[in-house]
């Protein structure tokens, strides 16, 4: 404690000489307190000299100056470089065991700081396929430049992100079209901007086209500290219905919506998190007296995740999450679109707002309608735990995991029974594949039964085996 203190303060070098005690100054008499005189020579604090960024191939230098806590002319903190290295391993540019940060001290004042990196590529595409009776096949493609750059599309590192994104049913049952572009350093400065663009159409029960765009703005925060960081989004969308069947409005509607999202992320490692939390809060309006459109409703998610090393060991975790999320109309008179509702069950994949849950069939668990279809619901909650396992120390490339996990889903939320959680447990598997990004197995046990309407055969306790490229199931 006291050393890291010391290099905190600026003192690289700086030792305590050995106490040089002199008995004849000790008293010995029985009390609790006992005095230790000793002297102490305190070296000249360093300061930074020079911050030397090698091995950046791709990356452009301004995209890694701004993340680092070790500027030119400060005092030297190891916690401030600590914090540097977090920030260039959360980027995910970088190979993680290559972020070995080099003292070269100039004089005795000042201190070179080197960071050696090696480029990894950040991008990747998303494959997934899922399968269920009522929504038949569904998957989706897509690919995420995660280092683009807009002036220069075909040599990126200007810490851009692009995605595109298409997710399909059965053939005339639904498709989704979605790009989304994001500028997180506005002019170099810590303010986010992005725009997003989707098309979508839906002909399963209903015949369901909607169009819209959303602009985001962000800004990193320096209270409670400077891990928080808010977001608001603004939504518009247009809604044509033509086949509704007493589900949406029919004809053409229109949605206007105000999101804030507030997130404090002290993880230290996109891929494979050891240490810290990411808390997320999110409260969304749409319609009502201070905004346009004919659809009103507001909305409100919880989101815990933590991560806490285990066995004194960087290769063992302990990771927790906990997400809670409810919908309410704004008044008597409003209806909450379907395609807002929430669905739980397998993967998480499809059209609609699904939320893992392993061990169960896709969409499987929550409200269903007397022929067995799920018709999701207002109220969630779900909580998993997992212990994970990265066996190559250097790089989490792959780890092992196992897991349980309960959740469910309601009409509202004021139907909500802790006793009618659904429960799982299992085993998986996680494969980082370039350009593929994470390629994720998981076996798990669900021990509880679903789809249980008089006219459906019920879903029995039993196994279900998982599988998803592009994105994790956490």
């Amino acid at each position: 404690m006291l050393q890291s203190a010391v290099i905190n303060a600026g003192l690289v070098a700086g030792t305590l000489l050995t106490p040089f005690i002199r008995e004849t100054e000790m008293e010995c008499i029985f009390t609790d307190r006992i005095t230790l005189p000793f002297d102490k020579e305190e070296p000249d604090r360093f300061r930074i000299g020079e911050v030397i960024i090698r091995g950046n191939t791709r990356t452009q230098e301004r995209v890694i100056r701004r993340v680092l806590y070790t500027i030119p002319g400060d005092y030297f903190s190891r916690e401030k470089l600590i914090r540097s290295v977090r920030e260039l391993q959360m980027l995910n540019y970088f190979k993680p065991g290559t972020i070995q940060p080099e003292l070269q001290f100039e004089d005795d004042e000042t201190v070179n700081i080197i960071f050696n990196l090696e480029e990894q590529s950040s991008d990747t595409y998303n494959v997934s396929v899922g399968y269920t009776p009522g929504f038949g096949f569904t998957g989706g493609l897509g690919v995420s430049f995660n280092n683009f750059d807009l002036r220069r599309p075909f040599r990126g590192g200007a810490g851009q992100q692009l995605q595109l994104n298409w997710q399909f049913g059965e053939p005339g049952t639904f498709r989704t079209f979605r790009i989304s572009f994001t500028e997180p350093w506005l002019y170099d400065t810590p303010t986010l901007f992005g725009i997003d663009l989707f098309d979508t159409r839906e002909r399963i029960f209903i015949d369901h086209h909607r169009t819209g765009a959303a602009i985001r703005l962000g800004r990193q925060f320096q209270w409670p500290d400077d891990n928080t960081r808010g977001r608001w989004i603004i939504r518009g969308q247009r809604n044509d219905v033509t086949e509704n069947q007493d589900i949406f409005l029919p004809g053409v509607s229109t949605h206007f919506g105000v999101t804030q999202i507030v997130n404090r992320n002290s993880t230290d490692h996109p891929v494979f998190p050891i240490r810290g939390s990411d808390v997320t809060i999110t409260n969304k309006i749409a319609g009502g007296p201070l905004l346009p459109g004919n659809v009103e409703f507001h909305h409100h998610i919880i989101e815990v995740n933590s991560y806490t090393a285990i066995f004194n060991a960087e290769r063992f975790t302990i990771a927790a999450k906990t997400k809670t999320a409810s919908l309410f109309p704004l008044n008597d008179a409003s209806r909450i679109p379907p395609i807002e509702l929430y669905f739980m069950g397998g993967t998480g994949l499809g059209q609609f707002n699904t939320v893992s849950l392993r061990g169960y069939a896709d969409r499987s668990v929550g409200p269903v309608d007397e022929q067995g279809n799920p018709v999701g619901g207002q109220a969630i909650t779900v909580s998993t735990i997992e212990f994970r396992y990265a066996p190559l120390l250097d790089s989490y490339t792959i780890y092992f995991l196992a897991f349980a996990e309960a959740g469910n889903v309601w009409k509202e939320l004021w139907d909500a029974r802790v006793s009618e959680l659904r429960r799982s447990a299992g085993i998986g598997i996680r494969i980082s594949v370039p350009w593929l990004g994470m390629m994720g197995f998981d076996y798990a046990y669900g021990f509880d039964t679903v789809f249980v309407p008089p006219d459906r055969r019920h879903e029995i306790p039993g196994w279900q085996f998982h599988f998803q490229v592009g994105r994790d199931f956490w």
